[in-house]
């Protein structure tokens, strides 16, 4: 059965697919493969977006009527364009029928396998699981849009949803459980963001190559001229040599450059395992949330830590142990202690467990001489970060050094978080399973990146004056505009990036083109114009969205360099590679050629006498300015600040080469995004250690994203260059290639050590029982509360209150709300203040008491009026709720069972229906199935 729903699911994306595919040929046209690669999520966007638009000005409810009729008007306009570009688009077709097979194949092998891998790991549980698939069901109920919050009766979700809405809709409309496509989304996405990552760099490429391969036909005379029965004409656009040079097939090393961008931004992981691995030879028996699964998403984490020397029985020695962070996966122990022996040697430990339930023999830290007052001080290097030694329980003592006796003192080792972020990347994001935007979005990211190249390749300019005739390019603008702007509502800190990216190339392309004050005017009008758009087209959900945060603050501690280079150094090796081959060296004065062009340059007229000019002097100066930066902490910003500043250097150089300038602003716009994580963090609901874990969280997710698609296609450009000095019989070239294969074939290997090994983990070796039911576990452990869940599935129409009880975060409480999308009084209290802000605080505040107060009532009648407020038609009592209110007694329970009548009931859990007077026996409650 789920390979069938896995085949259906796949049916039901082709579908749109097919349904928008031409609107998607005409709006990416510039592109190489026109957009191909991302036509299955431009289609899931397409479908939904007016379903959201149109709903949520009240015209059409959610129902499949509406997908139908949303359907077919989508397939109204893609038989329109069609018929009018029939000599167009099929020829296409027919001529890239080899990449459309290649491109299908990407998809169903990252689809199916993923799929796979969710069969054996398909629980909707742990981390924040719950809180999606509660998004998801309240969308399912939801007749119209904003969609319900189910955590919060009587108000909409204050968070960017739509993600969520778009999975609710495709559940819709495939008819599966949302139980199932929880984890068909997870596999979706996760081909879609192969695919949409492979024919970003497949276009990179294919461009690159034709430019170089015109830039060769260049006959002499004005430069980008040819000579054509003896005049000169000017060089074709891209755009024709496009569409006179249609591709047969997928060119083999543009394929290969976006298989490598599939490995670097969905498979490949950091160092962190490897490194940890080199100092505990048991790291890999721990599992996925002790060992490498879960740690290598926390790396940069800055600590202090403390330990108390107290004396144990009979003693007198005391002292304190003082913990910081000396880098390189280092920390240092600053040691005082008193009541010693005089002029005596104690040995001083650090051991596993606590000093009530010690962990084994301790490792000797230092040997100490007491002075003639019974007084000892030292420090010494301790060889784990002290991240690592403060997770787990660690505890000091101190021994006389001549005799193995008992302790004399011992300390437990407290830690306290100084600066913690989150580090995520998508292998991780995926393996974990949380359906949160940044994932939801992924996919949607890699559309605007195509939007964007498309508009660096040829901008959308439409003569506004004869708009009517020029409606291709007007559609090519709010189309593309529309891509764009659908990134806030999908996750809203993916905006700005992906907006300025385009917006960027857009103008910039549109600049080059016409060198002129006017020029640059009409390009920033229509920068303007782009950003109108995307936010006009989306105005329903700003105007009721409430932003929980709306201010910056300055960062106080930043990142080691260390810690950063443990996280990002498998990434940055190729995205540096690329900016070194594309940097202009020769402006920098030196004597000696540029290895990648393959040209040796004369001296420049202004050279010092040691061989450099003035860019040489610019360039050490910065250098510079950077160590002295990196000697006060601010080592990570002065990095991103040169390779920002190398970036725009390169691509003033090489601004002719379309593809390679695309890929060097990726770059610069992820130095950009870590460099800023450096300076501001978004002030939310977290604060003092945490104050910038969502902002690095999150902008670190996108600088991911753009060096994997920078870092592949600059491979597939450095690698053609070496291969032309080889070809060249350049001195040492063929050394140069062995080494680059050699580091490269290595650093694949390290980076294929974190999905293989938390792959395993995660699926416990392939050996659980494969399914794709999310909820299975609960059948299993809490069946009652499922067959209650189930039961009001079936039973309950509409939108009526569920009343449960309220709980913290990262729990089962809410399990009702979220497993029916009926909305409940109050779900997970943190979350919500989180979403709603400070603002809501007092209303989450009284909430919570209300519940507690419904529920430890004596009789309903003292908390009638409260049930009457919150309009309250259903009431559960399970364990959860049992387990909180004991103190209570059975009272608790009995004025339900007194009171209300009970609809369900099986072994503990009974759901009582609010509104009748007394217990009616005139129907007999639910029983189901234990287990069922």
């Amino acid at each position: 059965m789920a390979a069938l729903h896995l085949l259906w699911w796949w049916l039901v994306v082709q579908a749109l697919w097919l349904v928008a595919l031409p609107i998607c040929l005409q709006v990416l046209r510039p592109l190489p493969d026109r957009g191909t690669s991302v036509a299955k999520a431009f289609g899931i966007l397409v479908f939904v977006y007016p379903l959201w638009f149109i709903g949520s000005l009240g015209f059409l409810d959610n129902s499949l009527v509406s997908y139908t009729l949303v359907l077919a008007a989508i397939g109204a306009v893609s038989v329109a364009i069609w018929r009018r570009s029939t000599d167009e688009l099929l020829p296409f077709l027919r001529s890239h029928r080899g990449l459309l097979i290649v491109q299908e194949a990407i998809f169903l092998t990252a689809y199916l396998g993923f799929g796979l891998i969710r069969m054996f790991n398909p629980e909707v549980a742990n981390t924040e699981k719950f809180m999606d698939f509660a998004f998801m069901s309240g969308a399912l109920r939801s007749e119209s849009f904003p969609p319900l919050d189910p955590w919060f009766a009587g108000d909409t979700i204050n968070y960017y949803y739509f993600g969520h809405l778009s999975v609710a809709i495709l559940t819709r409309l495939s008819g599966l459980p949302l139980a199932e496509t929880f984890n068909l989304t997870l596999a979706l996405l996760f081909g879609l963001a192969a695919l949409g990552a492979f024919g970003i760099v497949f276009n990179l490429v294919q461009v690159h190559h034709r430019t170089r391969a015109q830039s060769r036909s260049a006959s002499a005379g004005r430069p980008g001229g040819r000579r054509e029965s003896g005049r000169r004409v000017r060089p074709a656009d891209h755009n024709e040599v496009k569409s006179r040079s249609r591709l047969p097939g997928a060119a083999p090393a543009a394929v290969a450059a976006g298989l490598l961008a599939i490995y670097l931004l969905l498979i490949g992981g950091n160092l962190q395992g490897p490194l940890a691995l080199l100092r505990d030879s048991g790291y890999l028996d721990r599992d996925f949330w002790q060992g490498m699964g879960w740690h290598s998403t926390r790396v940069l984490v800055i600590k202090a830590g403390e330990a108390a020397l107290q004396p144990l029985a009979g003693q007198t020695v005391s002292g304190s142990v003082s913990l910081t962070d000396a880098g390189l996966y280092r920390s240092e122990a600053t040691l005082k202690l008193a009541g010693l022996k005089p002029n005596s040697s104690y040995r001083v430990l650090l051991s596993r467990g606590s000093c009530r339930e010690p962990g084994g023999e301790g490792e000797r830290l230092t040997t100490l001489r007491a002075d003639g007052g019974g007084q000892a001080a030292g420090v010494v290097t301790l060889g784990s970060s002290l991240p690592e030694l403060i997770d787990g329980a660690f505890h000091i003592t101190v021994q006389p050094s001549d005799s193995p006796v008992a302790p004399l003192a011992c300390g437990d080792v407290a830690g306290r978080d100084l600066d913690y972020t989150i580090n995520e990347f998508p292998a991780f994001s995926f393996l974990l399973g949380d359906l949160h935007p940044h994932v939801l979005a992924l996919p949607f990211t890699l559309l605007a990146v195509q939007v964007a190249f498309s508009w660096w390749l040829r901008p959308p300019a439409p003569r506004w004056s004869e708009w009517r005739r020029d409606r291709a390019e007007v559609g090519r603008l709010f189309v593309g505009a529309g891509m764009l702007g659908a990134l806030y509502i999908l996750n809203s800190w993916d905006f700005p990036a992906y907006f300025a990216l385009a917006a960027v190339v857009m103008t910039g392309a549109m600049i080059l083109r016409t060198p002129t004050i006017r020029g640059v005017g009409t390009a920033l009008a229509s920068a303007a114009i782009t950003a109108v758009v995307a936010v006009a087209l989306f105005f329903p959900f700003y105007a009721d969205f409430r932003p929980p945060a709306s201010s910056l603050g300055l960062v106080p501690i930043r990142s080691r360099v260390d810690q950063f280079f443990v996280f990002w150094g498998l990434m940055l090796v190729p995205s540096l590679a690329f900016l070194v081959s594309a940097f202009p060296w020769r402006n920098l004065g030196l004597r000696w050629g540029t290895f990648m062009s393959g040209k040796r340059e004369a001296k420049p007229a202004a050279a010092t006498g040691l061989g450099l000019g003035p860019g040489a002097i610019w360039a050490a100066a910065f250098a510079l300015a950077a160590a002295l930066a990196a000697l006060r902490g601010n080592g990570v910003l002065a990095m991103s600040f040169l390779v920002g500043l190398a970036a725009a250097w390169a691509i003033w150089a090489q601004r002719e080469r379309r593809s390679v300038v695309f890929g060097l602003v990726l770059i610069g716009l992820a130095a950009a995004l870590i460099g800023a994580c450096e300076v501001v963090y978004v002030q939310d609901f977290y604060g003092a250690a945490l104050r910038r874990m969502n902002t690095v969280f999150k902008l670190y997710y996108q600088a991911w994203t753009l060096l994997a698609l920078a870092g592949a296609f600059g491979t597939n450009v450095v690698v053609s260059a070496l291969w032309r000095a080889v070809q060249a019989n350049r001195p040492a070239a063929r050394a140069i290639v062995s080494s680059a294969a050699a580091v490269g074939v290595a650093l694949v290997g390290l980076g294929l050590f974190y999905p293989v090994v938390t792959t395993m983990q995660r699926t416990n070796s392939f050996r659980n029982e494969p399914t794709l039911d999310g909820f299975g576990f609960l059948k299993r452990h809490q069946p009652e509360d499922h067959q209650a869940a189930q039961w009001l599935i079936e039973n309950v129409s509409g939108r009526p209150v569920v009343l449960e009880a309220v709980g913290g975060p990262y729990s089962q409480y809410a399990r009702i709300a979220t497993q029916t999308g009926l909305p409940t009084v109050l779900g997970w209290t943190q979350h919500e203040r989180l979403w709603r802000g400070e603002a809501a605080s007092n209303d989450i505040a009284e909430r919570e008491r209300d519940v507690d107060t419904i529920y430890r009532a004596s009789s309903l009648a003292e908390v009638q009026h409260l049930l009457d407020r919150y309009n309250v038609e259903y009431i559960v009592y399970s364990y959860l709720e049992a387990s909180k209110y004991r103190d209570y007694g059975a009272a608790a329970r009995a004025k339900f069972d007194a009171s209300l009548e009970t609809v369900f009931r099986a072994g503990n859990t009974a759901v009582y229906k609010v509104g009748t007077s007394g217990p009616l026996k005139s129907r007999a409650p639910a029983q189901l199935p234990r287990g069922g």
